[in-house]
């Protein structure tokens, strides 16, 4: 969400229908996520490019991911902009606006008062769409009409649950990552230690990248192992047709406690067994029906369970491609994100 405006115009046609107006100023998992899926499932959007000199004469709101970060002067311009055009603020939250110290975007948010930036947004948006609970809260502190809208999953795009739990794969790109995967290195080498035969992987992989080098490096002390490269945001489910079970390990910090369960929800949608943190973005799903939860680093036990218990590892991932379609399934989400308006 770094240096980037992501917007959304929603216009209002007539009573109960939308015009929906996008423009991104780049592809990434974010917009893959809070713009191009939920654009998908509107009638009459309409896809204008970043920057667009005149609104539409039907325009009645706009939706901003990000308002122009690290530029004071562009982002209250913009703010006053939609003000004089009498549109609806809506500001769409992904992330904590605090990063932790080995973050790699810690140093410039400083530098640059990022954390006040966002704050200001919050402060001034008419509704916050908040894409954690965790969010929601924070944001509540700020703009009372904060809502959770969540991430959400086309069911037709899936693939059926697992009968096998052969290959385990952690599924991220290097940006900001390696730290998450640190919490596993002790029991990737037990896994190597044991002489197993099991396949830890790691997708995401990325050249001339320190981060991703160490990585690297790092799933290849489990021992049997395999690495894909990195792919773009709307090719990245693809690692998933690969693989038996995600793993989604988080480093313990209050930016990770605010993060989404979008994990869990591309490892069910995608029929993967699912092994995660006992962290707070997970807390809504349940240990030993649709999940393994990890306490203590000990991901080598989690890992052997799954690769001895192929009945186990198929009842996970059925069951929480069943919560995830129940819960997280673009059309309800879709009219959360109305009723708000």
């Amino acid at each position: 969400m770094f240096s980037a405006l992501y917007c959304i115009c929603l216009v209002l046609m007539s009573q109960n229908s939308f015009q929906i107006i996008w423009a991104s100023a780049m592809s990434d998992g974010v917009n893959l996520h809070r713009i191009a899926t939920p654009a998908s499932a509107v009638a009459n959007s309409i896809v204008l490019p970043l920057g667009f000199q005149e609104t539409p004469k039907l325009a009645t709101h706009i939706v901003f991911n990000s308002i122009y970060t690290y530029n004071a002067g562009k982002q209250q311009a913009m703010l006053d902009y939609c003000r004089s055009q009498q549109l609806k603020i809506i500001l769409d939250i992904d992330d904590f606006w605090k990063f932790p110290k080995n973050h790699s975007n810690y140093t410039e948010s400083q530098v640059n008062n990022y954390a006040e930036e966002v704050q200001f947004c919050i402060k001034n948006a008419d509704v916050v769409w908040c894409a954690s609970k965790k969010l929601q809260k924070l944001c509540k502190q700020l703009n009372n009409n904060a809502h959770y809208i969540p991430n959400c999953i086309v069911s037709s795009q899936s693939r059926s649950p697992i009968e096998q739990a052969d290959r385990f794969a952690y599924v991220a790109s290097a940006n900001n990552h390696l730290h998450d995967l640190e919490t596993m290195q002790e029991s990737l080498q037990k896994i190597r230690n044991a002489k197993s035969n099991i396949a830890i992987g790691w997708c995401g992989y990325q050249k001339k990248c320190d981060d991703s080098n160490k990585m690297r490096e790092m799933i290849a002390g489990a021992g049997n192992h395999f690495v894909a490269e990195y792919l773009p945001p709307e090719m990245y489910m693809w690692h998933y047709k690969h693989i038996d079970v995600a793993l989604a390990p988080l480093e313990k910090t209050e930016f990770n406690r605010c993060k989404s369960n979008l994990k869990a929800l591309e490892a069910g949608h995608m029929g993967c067994a699912f092994i995660c943190e006992d962290a707070e973005p997970y807390h809504e799903l349940q240990h030993e029906f649709d999940c393994l939860k990890v306490k203590d680093g000990n991901w080598h036990t989690a890992i052997e369970r799954l690769a001895n218990d192929k009945e186990l590892a198929h009842n996970l991932a059925a069951n929480l491609q069943q919560k995830i379609y129940s819960d997280y399934n673009i059309e309800s989400v879709t009219q959360k994100r109305l009723e708000t308006l």
